[in-house]
């Protein structure tokens, strides 16, 4: 199904998804919105490989 199929190319689980939203939401309410590079960083240390610039887009 598609929605199967979506699910398989997901680059984050829903529990990194969830530490994802976590870490934008105390930054912004720290005043620093988190850049794409940030979330890149971010999103890389989280599932351990390299996440392309593509991904944040």
């Amino acid at each position: 199904s598609n929605a199967e199929e979506a699910r398989q190319r997901q680059l984050l689980s829903p529990q990194q998804e969830e530490v994802l939203v976590k870490y934008i939401e105390r930054c912004t309410r720290d005043s620093l919105p988190p850049t794409r590079s940030m979330l890149q960083n971010f999103a890389s240390v989280v599932t351990k490989w390299e996440v392309s610039k593509s991904w944040i887009t």
